[in-house]
């Protein structure tokens, strides 16, 4: 089955995170590859993922942390469309991009976080890991990471 490896990251990430995969989500219908009360979630793998997901992904093996904070012009047009496209079809939920590079064993998440308080105004993207994102779901909604 030559499609069998997007559709086993679909769902593994409907598992970790409680959802549900959505089949043939890109033939109109139901948007995004997971359906999840919180999350509108968009899987991309393969070749198609930009190497820079890699450079990310080393920086963050290097500093022995659990997610880098980017800036636009730090994120390949690739990877902002995706995740622009996603949240405009994301009718109000959060929009998290799940990717997973060709011969690569990880998942990595991308999502934006904007900061908006009296004290201080921000617009970042986050990458990190789907174990680590998974993880720190789980402890926010009270449930176990499978």
């Amino acid at each position: 089955m030559p499609n069998k490896t997007w559709k086993d990251l679909e769902r593994k990430v409907a598992k970790m995170l409680g959802g549900q995969r959505i089949a043939a989500s890109g033939n109109g219908g139901i948007k995004g590859d997971v359906q999840h009360d919180t999350y509108f979630i968009e899987c991309k793998w393969g070749k198609q993922i930009p190497k820079t997901v890699l450079k990310w992904h080393e920086w963050m093996k290097e500093d022995k942390s659990i997610e880098i904070q980017l800036y636009e012009y730090d994120v390949p047009k690739t990877i902002l469309n995706w995740y622009k496209k996603a949240k405009q079809q994301s009718e109000k939920k959060k929009t998290i991009l799940i990717m997973k590079p060709k011969g690569i064993h990880e998942e990595f998440v991308f999502y934006e976080l904007i900061i908006d308080t009296e004290t201080t105004v921000g617009h970042y993207y986050i990458f990190t890991t789907l174990n680590a994102f998974a993880e720190q779901h789980h402890k926010i909604h009270g449930k176990e990471v499978k």
